[in-house]
Formats: C-alpha cells, sequence, structure tokens
C-alpha cells in the first residue's frame, strides 16, 4: 500500500470489485480524465472479504484488469489501484500523543490496530496518515488495512496483466480525492457486500465506517439509509455542526438509493467534483476518478 504521507500518484487508476473492473487515464497534470473503461467480472472471480480468499480466478481478473486498462489506452506502467472496502479496511484510530518520526510511529499505530483485526496484526499490510489540525482534540490517524495474503492476491493479478500497482487504496479514501471536503459532507461509497460512509470537513476525515451489506442495497436501499443515518447524527453531536452537502458514488449507487438517502437525510446528493469528465455512470467510477484527480 502507499506509504505514509503524500506521495505522487501514477496517471492510470483500476478499481476492482466484485462485479466489474473499472479503469481510468487521467491528462497530464491529473486534472481531467482522457479516458475510462469497465469490465465485467462473471461470478465468482471475485468475492471481497477481510479474511481469506478473494480472487477465485486469477486468470479472468487477469483479462479483466488487461482488457479495461488496454481499452482506456494503457498498455503497462505505474497503476493506482483501488481495492474493495470489503477487502481493505479505512479506519480512524485516536491517539493522545504520537511520535512525528514514522519508524517511532508506526509500532504504535499496528499495536492499536491488534485488537481490532479478525487476524494476526503481523499479517497486516498497513498505510495510515496523521491529522492533527485541530487544536485541543486528540490526534487521529487514517489507517488503511490489509491482510497481506489479500493484498497479495489483487496486486498478482495487476502485475500478470502488466502493470504496477505503484498505490493501493480502500474504496472510500480513493473516492474522497475528488470530493470538496471544505464543509460537513457526507459521503457514501456503495458496493455489493459492503457500503463505506465518511463524513468529511476542512479537508479532514471525522467519520469513517464501512457497513456490511448482506441484503443488496438495490433490494432494500431504505434499510441501507437507516443504517447510514446514525452516522451523520454521531458527526452533528460530536462537532457541533450540520452536514450541509452528500455525496454518492459507486457501482451499487442505484438511483432508488439516491433517493432513500435523500429522504433520509434531507440532503440533495450532489455530484463529484469536475463530474463532467466521468463517463456514465458516473457513480460507478467514483473510485478511480477519486485516485487521478483530487479536488
Amino acid at each position: 500500500m502507499a506509504a505514509n504521507g503524500k506521495i505522487a500518484r501514477p496517471l492510470l487508476a483500476c478499481e476492482i470489485t466484485a462485479e466489474r473492473v473499472l479503469a481510468a487515464r487521467a491528462a497530464a497534470g491529473g486534472e481531467s480524465l482522457e479516458a475510462a473503461a469497465a469490465r465485467a467480472l462473471p461470478s465468482p472471480v471475485v468475492s471481497p472479504n477481510f479474511v481469506g480468499a478473494n480472487v477465485q480466478n486469477a486468470a479472468a481478473l487477469e483479462g479483466a484488469v488487461q482488457g479495461a486498462l488496454g481499452e482506456a489506452g494503457a498498455h503497462s506502467g505505474d497503476v493506482s489501484l483501488v481495492l474493495p472496502d470489503g477487502a481493505i479496511r479505512a479506519m480512524l484510530l485516536d491517539f493522545d500523543t504520537l511520535p512525528a518520526k514514522q519508524q517511532e510511529a508506526a509500532p504504535l499505530v499496528r499495536f492499536r490496530l491488534k485488537k481490532l483485526l479478525p487476524f494476526d496484526a503481523d499479517r497486516a499490510a498497513i498505510s495510515y496518515q496523521v491529522q492533527r489540525s485541530r487544536t485541543g482534540t486528540p490526534i487521529q490517524v487514517v489507517a488503511a488495512v490489509a491482510e497481506q495474503g489479500v493484498l497479495a492476491e489483487y496486486e498478482s493479478a495487476v502485475r500478470a496483466a502488466g502493470f504496477n500497482p505503484g498505490v493501493v487504496l480502500p474504496s472510500i479514501l480513493a473516492m474522497l480525492g475528488a470530493v470538496d471536503s471544505s464543509a460537513p459532507t457526507l459521503v457514501v461509497k456503495a458496493e455489493t457486500g459492503t457500503t463505506a460512509v465518511a463524513i468529511v470537513d476542512q479537508d479532514e476525515i471525522r467519520v469513517l465506517r464501512t457497513l456490511e451489506t448482506v441484503t443488496p442495497a438495490a433490494a432494500a436501499p431504505q434499510r441501507l439509509a437507516e443504517d447510514i443515518y446514525p452516522s451523520l447524527v454521531y458527526f452533528e453531536d460530536a462537532y457541533g455542526a450540520q452536514v450541509s452537502r452528500m455525496v454518492l458514488g459507486g457501482t451499487a449507487a442505484t438511483n432508488e438509493l439516491r433517493a432513500a438517502l435523500e429522504q433520509q437525510t434531507g440532503l440533495k446528493a450532489m455530484e463529484l467534483t469536475g463530474a463532467g469528465t466521468i463517463p456514465t455512470p458516473r457513480a460507478a467510477f467514483a473510485g478511480v476518478y477519486g485516485a487521478l484527480v483530487t479536488s
């Protein structure tokens, strides 16, 4: 996964979901997309899971990655790899103090995760970024965590397709790259099996949750909207501010889910910043778009 802190992103991005592979190529400077494509995955090629085998058919996944990126105009090179939130989990951790040096802080982050993971923390691939801007509050760490074997499955398929996974991102964190976070904003990344929820404000993440959605969002959009709503209430209670915007993305971001969320939250769902450069269905490309074009 990506190292701690900001690094240069590749101009290619590829998102792997349970149902399809999405790919995009950014224009020089990373301000817009030049090309994008998607390839469907027959079931069960990928079964996103935090523990255990995820890739059931490596050859089929390799072909879909190669086909999608090829259609987007790329045949090799570094790529930002966006993985399902069910396979690579994004978390918020609070610390009273944390060393500034990465080599001293990293073991403390790993230790904090030890009790939160369903596998040995020594087998975890961890990336993190520190949020320090709010005076008088605990230090917050945004951590991305995956089991090393799970991560290797996805990376191997991408390498077999002729590309190098230079940056690896959870789907929700990738999408946040294209969200205007200057004001309190609810961000929902809906996929088959999981729905990730974030609330961002003043360019920082305030709330971060991953909901396991056994019932597909398309089958029970109102129930999912009700499960998301407590995150909004928590933010407003904890930070004394109201969420004023909502952005919805993901391959399961249906019109029915949009309507249910708008009714439940009283917020109008907005499109991503610069959404005019995203191909339709725009919501499905939120991950690769955010991985390439930062707001």
